[in-house]
Parts: structure tokens; C-alpha cells; sequence
């Protein structure tokens, strides 16, 4: 994309825009943040769109991603501190292969530290949800990128994470670590068997 295209993006108001001003006035309400990621909706006949990740076209795909990036940058500047700007944000850096950006996981771990503190439980579950079936789409590479992002704040969720896809190996740590746990209690109830035994 070129530069002018860029600040193109950045300048022009769509959908997407009103969608982005929604959400930097109303962060909480996050079934907005994942509409987001459906071009062509037609809000007056109550048609969906696209949705973005789905995209065959590899380059349009892309394109379309970078719109999105463009347009946010611009919110971004003035809603630093925005839970649903955030998690948007780090999933298009995600899509993107730009993670490691600023705009990336500094800014999605922000937001995912928001949920785990001030989110109700029934509703950070519900994102959380959301937030996986997000990755279906996204490389090995950034699957792995968002899990431990997640289990950052959700140690509990990697197993399930792992398994629904399929990056088994990131549970070999984890499983190393019950195992030594298992064979030191192993361990300290042979020896309390052992001192009952001498009674």
C-alpha cells in the first residue's frame, strides 16, 4: 500500500469509522469490537458483510486489513487507554504479521489486563470465546502469539487453547511441570506411608 493510500485511509470517513468513534465513546461494549472485521455491511437493509479473516484472496485480505489499521491509528492517538481499541488494534498487528509493534501486544495485553480486572465474568468469557475463534484465521505463528497473550492473563485457559488448535507443543513446559509435581507428592505420601508403617 503507498503512502498516499495510507493517509488516505487515515483521513476518510466510512463505516468502519463510525463503528471505531462507537467504540472509543462505549470501550465496554465488545460485540461492536468484532463487527469491525466486516466490510460491505449494509446497516440499512441489516446485511453483515464480509467477514475480513474469511477473505480468500490473500492480497485483498491484506488490503483490507491495512484499511483497517490506517483508520484505527487515527482513533488511536486520542484514546490511548481504550479497552476495545486496544484488542482491535492487536488483532489487525496479528492479521497483519506486526505484532510485536507498539499497536500490538503492548496494546492488546492492555486491554486483555482490563477485562481480567474490571470485565464480569459471564462477559470476559464471552471475548475470550470471541478472541478464539478470531485466531481460527490467523498462522501458526500468530495462534501461538495469541495464546500467550491469553494465558498471560488466563494461565488456566492453555490447555484448552492448545488443543482447539492444535499447537500441542505448548504444552510440553506445562507438562514437564505436573509431572515434578506429581512425583514430589509421589513422594512426600510414600514417606508419610512409610513413617505410618513404623508406628
Amino acid at each position: 500500500m503507498s503512502c498516499t493510500e495510507r493517509i488516505d485511509n487515515y483521513f476518510r470517513f466510512t463505516d468502519t469509522t463510525f463503528f471505531f468513534q462507537h467504540i472509543a465513546e462505549n470501550p465496554r461494549e465488545f460485540e461492536k469490537w468484532f463487527e469491525v472485521f466486516y466490510v460491505g455491511r449494509d446497516l440499512i437493509e441489516n446485511k453483515e458483510g464480509t467477514y475480513i479473516p474469511n477473505i480468500s484472496d490473500e492480497k485483498i485480505r491484506q488490503e483490507e486489513f491495512e484499511r483497517l489499521r490506517d483508520s484505527l491509528s487515527r482513533f488511536l492517538e486520542s484514546y490511548r487507554n481504550n479497552v476495545g481499541l486496544n484488542i482491535i488494534s492487536g488483532l489487525i498487528r496479528l492479521s497483519l504479521d506486526s505484532y510485536e509493534n507498539q499497536d500490538g501486544k503492548e496494546r492488546f495485553e492492555a486491554g486483555l489486563s482490563f477485562i481480567k480486572k474490571r470485565v464480569g465474568e459471564l462477559d470476559q468469557l464471552e471475548i475470550i470465546d470471541k478472541l478464539k475463534k478470531f485466531g481460527d484465521d490467523l498462522s501458526e505463528g500468530n495462534k501461538e502469539n495469541l495464546c500467550f497473550s491469553i494465558v498471560k492473563f488466563y494461565p488456566n485457559l492453555l490447555e484448552e487453547l492448545a488443543d482447539y488448535y492444535g499447537l500441542f507443543y505448548l504444552l510440553d513446559d506445562t507438562i514437564s511441570k505436573k509431572v515434578s509435581h506429581l512425583k514430589n507428592l509421589n513422594t512426600k505420601l510414600y514417606e508419610e506411608f512409610e513413617q505410618i508403617g513404623t508406628i
